[in-house]
């Protein structure tokens, strides 16, 4: 065996986000919307939904997938291989969110619509950004998860404190808000309930009550959401996430209410203003709110929609460049709320983003995960790559098995790494085949015998450099902090 020691003592990751750069929306809607340039539509994509989506890009801005709740296509706008028959719905408001878990694997959460009785409730499924070449797949194993069986259509996501991030859902008849940490581990942790606001009851009514967009500000301090009830309402609360806890801003929940028909939400990017529009009743309406005394007391009608009265007004995004976009059911561009921070100077735009031919939009647009976050900014984890230009000679590896090389990799950080890549190349700088010892096995029945992969998380996190031994997936335990793991290399 050969041996290599490496002490990490880098500092996370604080690379500006880029995630939410690409958005996959309506009926084969495709729109970027990135801080610093202008935005436009750079093609279509194979979406087809009357209202929830959910897309991702990497932290340089690259789409890497997106969603509708029930199909997850690829960058390529091809369909994952497992990608297909999750359980969200074309008609739930927020029918799918894509959350990172680390810098190569994704939660996608979806709900169902009232529309189908909200059976199949609140699921996740685990795309793993390995898999296919790196064009990414569900996992088998992790697909159509249930997590919460009496959930609304509405979702929302913000980065944690101490890191990860904060998942929210609303069940349905009661009045609790279920809260989940999702950290850099991949793991959900034991929800927090929060009991506060609206009873969400749908007898007699199902239409009512759990349609209409939930959102989280910006700075992750406060949680708007919209409803119906006969009437519609909004609600505004405090948000903790250090905790995940939903509360009262005061002695009672602020609200406002009777509205028409409430169902797109969404703050300002300095979090003093809140949007809201109203859709199915005539007319359809753009409210601005002032939350800076955290009331919904100064209510201003931002915009007034005097088409036919039935869905001319959708959902509300806010995007990377400042503005906030608005869905026109059936138009091909959106409009937007452009210097939403400005009390009496915020302005409702009209078909400020074109789309590409023939795309419309629907009633949705992408749910993002509230804020500016980053895999590598808001996860306590760092990428470690140990390059090497050593591999077997050819012609020279023991048949079937090649050659061992040890690595030991210390973590000296308070943090943990997120994942590891080993680049292993010959000695003419190409890329060699490598098999992880322990999870790779060979295939016999081919002839010559061929390397089979079976990638596993538990080589993605290493745990801090504090405490004692570490054992991973079966290695050794050492004395020391570290992870230890061999690697098998036959250049064939």
């Amino acid at each position: 065996h050969l041996g290599l020691t490496l002490a990490l003592l880098l500092a996370p990751g604080l690379a500006i986000a880029q995630e939410t750069d690409n958005w996959i929306f309506g009926h084969g809607g495709w729109a970027r919307v990135s801080a610093g340039s202008p935005a436009g539509s750079p093609g279509t994509s194979k979406i087809d939904t009357s209202e929830g989506s959910s897309s991702i890009s990497d932290k340089n801005g690259k789409l890497l997938f997106y969603t509708d709740g029930m199909t997850v296509w690829d960058r390529t706008n091809s369909p994952m291989v497992i990608g297909s028959g999750l359980h969200g719905d074309p008609s739930s408001t927020q029918s799918s969110l894509i959350v990172p878990c680390n810098c190569g694997k994704y939660f996608i959460f979806t709900t169902d619509a009232a529309e189908n009785n909200y059976k199949n409730g609140m699921q996740y499924s685990v795309v793993d950004m390995s898999l296919r070449g790196g064009l990414g797949d569900v996992v088998v194993a992790q697909k159509s998860v249930p997590l919460l069986p009496s959930s609304t259509e509405k979702i929302a996501a913000t980065p944690a404190t101490a890191g990860g991030f904060w998942v929210v859902a609303h069940s349905l008849d009661d009045n609790s808000f279920h809260s989940w940490l999702l950290d850099g581990s991949c793991h959900l942790s034991t929800e927090v309930i929060s009991k506060v606001g609206a009873v969400y009851s749908y007898s007699g009514s199902p239409f009512r009550y759990g349609q209409g967009q939930m959102k989280i500000s910006p700075d992750g301090s406060r949680l708007a959401i919209a409803g119906n009830a006969g009437k519609g309402f909004l609600e505004l609360f405090k948000f903790d996430n250090s905790t995940g806890t939903v509360s009262d801003l005061g002695s009672a929940t602020v609200r406002d209410s009777p509205l028409p028909w409430v169902y797109g939400v969404e703050f300002s990017p300095d979090g003093t203003k809140l949007y809201a529009t109203t859709t199915y009743v005539f007319p359809n309406l753009v409210y601005q709110y002032d939350i800076s005394a955290s009331t919904l007391n100064l209510r201003t009608t931002l915009y007034n929609e005097r088409g036919t009265g039935y869905y001319d007004l959708g959902a509300l995004q806010l995007a990377p460049n400042g503005n906030i976009y608005v869905a026109r059911p059936t138009k091909t561009s959106l409009s937007s709320v452009e210097l939403p921070n400005s009390l009496g100077g915020a302005a409702f735009v009209q078909n400020t983003l074109p789309l590409t031919t023939p795309s419309t939009s629907s009633l949705g647009l992408p749910a993002m995960v509230a804020g500016q976050f980053s895999c590598d900014g808001n996860l306590p984890c760092d990428q470690l790559t140990v390059a090497s230009n050593w591999t077997c000679p050819k012609g020279q590896c023991p048949t079937g098995t090649g050659l061992d090389r040890l690595f030991y990799i210390y973590n000296l950080k308070t943090s943990a790494i997120c994942s590891i890549d080993i680049d292993v190349r010959d000695s003419n700088g190409n890329p060699a085949p490598t098999l992880w010892a322990g999870i790779a096995f060979w295939e016999n029945n081919t002839n010559p015998p061929q390397p089979q992969w079976w990638w596993q998380t538990p080589y993605t996190r290493i745990p801090n450099g504090t405490g004692g031994p570490t054992t991973i997936a079966g290695q050794p335990s050492l004395t020391t902090p570290a992870v230890t793991f061999s690697m098998r290399s036959e250049e064939r």
